[in-house]
């Protein structure tokens, strides 16, 4: 059942944005013959240093990839994912763990990872943290694993989590000090073991500055901490307020208290057994990196969620032998396990995590802008760089490099932190000027940007730049002096919206079934184009367009207050108010939920 769940939930469309860039880096790697020690993939940036602390990953990416294909990719990333769940579940079922306790604890872990579980570096960390933990926490396994530091110089040329490997081997050496005499003997030997983890931390192309690249990304987002922790989503702190409720953070809630009684339960019954004080440990060390970013809760569960399984069934003792709490546990384990499997097809727990991917198989519709990037290479190919969203640029610099590369791209540590401020300022438009800026310091001409970012409504009332193509969610400004003013005219949509027209564009997949029941569903594609004609000043083209969407979905409460939001901007209040209140009566969280109550209030005055 585990690992059948595990493979359901590692089929869903493709939509990592950074997978294209890792592709083309390894392709460079193989072509050179060499791992990159600037930034050799940005056009602007490209004498900027930096640790490819990846590179091997980015190897097998670009073989995958571009050599065997995308159902390659869809097939690594099944692969890992199963090896995780199986990983997870031997380690609990080692340590005594029943079938019941096994199946909801390694459940609620994984759906505490699923944020990671993309074809990234990340989810083959994951696996080797959990191969780590599975070689040191079977009890009654007394040979300590040095075959650990093959897997550690493997490690530290995949993702910077290598350091995952000598925290969790001193943890458990820490715990072993609580033993007996044995076991204290094995605590010297797993200390050396630990220290020759970091040792082999430095068998990297970077020696030194690669051992030390995560202490390095540490102090930077310590430096920065505010402005990373509100521009990037994985770097947000896990105990911050987030009223999207997602999934794999509640899950993550469950699991750490849930956890902490047990673990400290099964020392305080077995006060001299190292097993127990290691289990303790290991959760300790792990739990204390969740504290900083939310991406840490996977490690996390991976580690902890078959311990605690086994702790729990130790803690119930003989009353998990009575078939009556059998029947009961394995009844709720399969419940659970159901329930949340349905969640995962029916991609009610991916859109309410707010993720763009679709249970199934394939590349994302609705990702990706494929259609922005063929227009540019197809009528703006003679432009080096352009601008780009901090999520868009990887796709395209995996798709365009040699020929074009984006002015930004999701290699973070490719670029000076201020560099990165620049971008985020002028696509959030916290610092309105920072656009102009960066457009006249790198002579920049094109932009490509999210259709509902603030800067693409910016730009599209700004008249020294027009709007020239729309895809679903992706969309292409031009600055006007660098292109002749005939191609202009054939290709603004500017023009197209000021006749009464709705421009081509495209829309979100259809409603898909699953055996007859609802599927979740959201018009990502039509909201992210209003947004974008109503900034522009077009409101009856964004309210048309936002018809289209509550034809399809009726319910979205997003869409609902978008709309009754522009009916009571252009006055139509009857059909506001009637918009408004299912908006407000609409299930679960939506982002203008704050605007539709202050809306209510205004017109009942």
């Amino acid at each position: 059942m585990l690992l059948a769940f595990a493979a359901i939930a590692a089929c869903f469309e493709v939509h990592n944005l950074d997978l294209p860039l890792h592709a083309r880096t390894g392709e460079w790697i193989v072509e050179h013959g060499e791992v990159p020690t600037t930034n050799v993939l940005s056009h602007i940036h490209q004498h900027h240093p930096m640790v490819a602390d990846k590179w091997l990953f980015q190897v097998l990416a670009h073989v995958l990839h571009d050599g065997l294909g995308l159902d390659a990719v869809l097939v690594a990333r099944l692969v890992l994912v199963v090896a995780l769940a199986a990983l997870m579940g031997l380690l609990a079922r080692a340590r005594g763990a029943g079938p019941a306790a096994l199946l909801t604890l390694c459940v609620l872990g994984l759906v505490a990872t699923r944020a990671r579980l993309f074809f990234r570096p990340d989810l083959v960390s994951l696996v080797f943290v959990g191969l780590v933990a599975w070689a040191l926490l079977v009890p009654g396994r007394h040979r300590v694993p040095w075959w650990l530091i093959a897997l550690q110089v493997v490690w530290v040329n995949v993702h910077g989590y290598f350091t995952l490997g000598p925290l969790v081997v001193a943890a458990v050496s820490v715990g072993h000090l609580f033993g007996s005499s044995d076991d204290r003997r094995r605590a010297r030997s797993l200390a050396l073991l630990a220290v020759a983890l970091v040792g082999a931390c430095f068998v990297n192309p970077s020696g030194w500055r690669g051992a030390h690249h995560p202490i390095g990304i540490l102090s930077d987002l310590s430096a920065h901490y505010d402005f990373y922790t509100s521009s990037i989503i994985e770097f947000l702190p896990t105990f911050r307020e987030d009223p999207r409720g997602p999934y794999d953070r509640l899950a993550f809630f469950v699991l750490l208290p849930l956890s902490g009684a047990v673990l400290i339960a099964d020392v305080v019954r077995r006060p001299r057994s190292a097993d127990a004080w290691s289990a303790l440990f290991v959760a300790l060390g792990l739990g204390a990196l969740t504290l900083s970013l939310r991406r840490n809760m996977s490690p996390f569960a991976v580690v902890v969620a078959p311990l605690a399984a086994a702790a729990t069934t130790r803690m119930l003792g003989a009353a998990a032998a009575r078939r009556r709490v059998r029947l009961v546990g394995t009844a709720a384990a399969l419940g659970l396990t159901a329930l949340v499997t349905y969640g995962e097809v029916s991609d009610h727990i991916s859109i309410h995590d707010g993720l763009d991917r679709r249970w199934g198989w394939g590349r994302s519709a609705i990702a990706y802008p494929d259609g922005a990037i063929d227009f540019i290479a197809e009528h703006l190919g003679d432009r080096e760089t352009v601008f780009t969203s901090f999520s868009f640029g990887s796709a395209f610099t995996g798709a365009r490099y040699p020929a074009q590369a984006a002015a930004t791209d999701g290699n973070t540590h490719g670029y000076t932190t201020a560099y990165l401020q620049d971008v985020m300022a002028a696509v959030s438009q916290q610092r309105p000027e920072a656009f102009g800026e960066i457009v006249e310091r790198y002579d920049l001409s094109v932009a490509l940007l999210g259709a509902a970012t603030p800067l693409s409504v910016a730009l599209f009332v700004d008249r020294d730049w027009t709007l020239v193509f729309l895809g679903r969610r992706d969309a292409v400004f031009v600055r006007n002096d660098s292109v002749p003013t005939a191609w202009l005219g054939d290709h603004s949509l500017e023009l197209v919206l000021a006749r009464g027209e709705l421009p081509a564009r495209g829309s979100t997949p259809p409603r898909r079934s699953l055996f007859g029941l609802p599927v979740a569903y959201e018009p990502l594609v039509e909201v992210a184009q209003a947004v974008l004609f109503a900034g522009g000043g077009h409101v009856d083209a964004a309210r048309r367009v936002l018809d289209d969407a509550l034809r399809v979905a009726p319910d979205d409460g997003r869409t609902l207050a978008f709309a009754g939001l522009l009916a009571a901007r252009v006055g139509d209040t009857d059909r506001a108010r009637e918009l408004l209140r299912r908006a407000d009566a609409a299930p679960g969280y939506h982002s203008l939920r704050g605007a539709v109550s202050e809306a209510l209030e205004r017109l009942a005055e």
